[in-house]
């Protein structure tokens, strides 16, 4: 397995939520070139974007940044990185990180740990976990839950909290895979239960393929999916830089 990492950043423009989210300036910086700028602190080799807008690869390219256009429909973010690896004809055994979009403080200690982590255990997919904050985060069915076993290995994830919560963690979407287990994934079909939940890691399990799970106390980030958040995030990132 090679010793480096690459960050890929799946970048689709539209989304149901918020509007052309990823373009959206928050103290003259727009989120995508917060995200990318942010992976690139990391110890990771390269820094990817992957986007289906012309938009968004302008502005990375204009940065000087790394970035590939892809095809406008995939399934979800892990597909639109295949077909980059496939059109780079990347080395099977590379190592990729996914980090979404829409994670301008995506905490990069958890990344690089990630990629420790997969290169310990041989893992061909993994992701990560943190302890819930709090019991209404525990309820909240839009924090994904992932049940783990006395190995590290996911044995479910799901959304509604159930009356057993024994070794169950708020799941992180933040994933990391060799090249060679990325292209099977994407050449299966959608799985009833990765349709269902909305989960795109459920089509592995559905398929009987392990995901290690690596569990961090302390993970900071904030995800941008509602103007709620967005608002949030501004008033955060103006408190920061314009202190």
């Amino acid at each position: 397995m090679a010793n480096g990492y690459k960050i890929c950043i799946p970048a689709r423009l539209e989304s149901s939520r918020l509007e052309q989210k990823l373009l959206c300036n928050v103290n003259g910086k727009t989120i995508i070139q917060r995200t990318w700028e942010r992976c690139l602190e990391s110890s990771a080799d390269t820094v990817t974007v992957i986007t289906d807008s012309t938009e968004i690869f302008d502005l990375i390219s204009d940065l000087g940044g790394d970035c590939f256009l892809s095809q406008s429909v995939h399934e979800s973010g892990t597909d639109r990185l295949a077909e980059y690896t496939k059109y780079q004809n990347l080395p099977e055994d590379l190592i990729l990180i996914n980090v979404q979009g829409d994670e301008p403080l995506i905490d990069i200690n958890s990344v690089n740990k990630l990629a420790d982590f997969v290169r310990s255990n041989g893992s061909n997919y993994a992701t990560i976990c943190k302890p819930f904050e709090s019991s209404e985060d525990e309820a909240d069915v839009n924090k994904v839950k992932v049940h783990i076993d006395s190995e590290n290995m996911a044995v479910s994830f799901f959304r509604k909290a159930t009356d057993d919560m024994t070794n169950t963690f708020h799941h992180i979407g933040v994933y990391a895979y060799s090249v060679g287990f990325l292209n099977k994934f994407s050449s299966l079909p959608q799985s009833p239960n990765e349709e269902a939940l909305k989960l795109e890691q459920m089509r592995a399990l559905d398929n009987n393929h392990n995901i290690h799970v690596l569990v961090v106390e302390d993970h900071k980030s904030i995800g941008i999916d509602t103007p709620e958040d967005l608002e949030k995030f501004k008033i955060l990132i103006e408190q920061i830089e314009n202190n």
